[in-house]
Order: structure tokens, then C-alpha cells, then sequence
């Protein structure tokens, strides 16, 4: 019976790698790098769940994370293939949690700072997850009218990489 549940737990960390991934990264595990590259070092807190807040959000939460925002910012491909190589993760479910926390973090960042630009109404659209028929009616009018173009201003307005933008505007999860 106890190898029948081992079988059933590897068939699902396949099925569900991200989260599998998420629960092998406990947050009691030390933070280390050979190269100390800081970079990796953020993606091992993000794998330990430090930047899954849990809902309702407190004030001090927020201001964390917003503050993180701008730590997460400074992870680069680069380090997220030392990561992967260093640890022996798959790059695909490391950068979902990464974009995941960059995301939540993100949200956070919009609601504490003064400057709302149309940008960041517009990410905030898409971090706010609002399940009403006007905001998906919005997204979808977004997406629809999305460009290169458009892209290329709302990250460069939160100077963040495109790819994370596109993952924030066209992920399925929303809707």
C-alpha cells in the first residue's frame, strides 16, 4: 500500500510540476549560492512560497511585497538558468512561479505607488482578477486591440521584460 502512494505521488508531481516544484522548496530549506549571485538566491525565496501572500491582504503584506517587486525585477534569464542548472529544475516551471510571484508583487507595487498610468490601470485590470462581466468584457477588448507596440510601453512604464507583460495579459487563468 505505502509503494501505491509513492507511485500515486510521483504520477502527480507530473501532472502538476509548478506546485509539485513549490512543496519541495520548504521555507525551513537554507538559501545558498556557489556564485552568490543574488538573482539566484530571489528565485529560492520565490520557490519557498516568501512571496505568496495569502488573501485578504494586511497593510504591512503589501508594503513587502511591493518592496519586492523591485528585487524580482532584478532576476534575468541569465539567472534563472543557473538556478535551473544549479538545483536541477525545469526552467518552464521555475519561470511560473517567478512570473507568479513577479505578479503578485507587481499588484501590490501598483496599489502603493502615486503614479497610475493608463499602464498600470491596465495591468491592475489584469492583476485584479475581478470576475465581472465588465472586467472580463475589458480584458478581452484589450487583448483583442493588443500590439507590439502597446506591449513594448506597459513594460517599459514598469520596466519589466515584454515576456512578462504578455504572461500577465494573455494567461488563461483570468477568465
Amino acid at each position: 500500500m505505502k509503494c501505491l502512494s509513492i507511485w500515486l505521488a510521483l504520477a502527480l508531481m507530473l501532472v502538476y510540476s509548478p506546485m509539485a516544484l513549490a512543496e519541495e522548496w520548504s521555507a525551513d530549506r537554507e538559501i545558498h549560492c556557489r556564485e552568490s549571485l543574488s538573482g539566484c538566491q530571489m528565485l529560492q525565496m520565490v520557490m519557498m512560497g516568501m512571496f505568496d501572500a495569502p488573501e485578504p491582504r494586511e497593510a504591512v503584506t503589501e508594503r513587502v511585497l511591493a518592496a519586492a517587486w523591485l528585487r524580482l525585477m532584478e532576476v534575468t534569464e541569465g539567472d534563472l538558468v543557473h538556478f535551473c542548472d544549479e538545483f536541477g529544475e525545469d526552467r518552464d516551471a521555475v519561470r511560473e512561479c517567478w512570473y507568479n510571484a513577479m505578479a503578485s508583487c507587481l499588484r501590490a507595487f501598483i496599489q502603493q505607488d502615486v503614479r497610475q498610468s493608463p499602464q498600470r490601470r491596465v495591468l491592475a485590470l489584469f492583476l485584479d482578477g475581478a470576475q465581472t462581466p465588465e472586467a472580463r468584457q475589458a480584458r478581452e477588448e484589450i487583448r483583442r486591440d493588443m500590439t507590439e507596440s502597446v506591449l513594448s510601453s506597459i513594460a517599459d512604464d514598469i520596466e519589466a521584460p515584454v515576456a512578462f507583460v504578455q504572461w500577465i495579459l494573455f494567461s488563461e487563468g483570468d477568465d
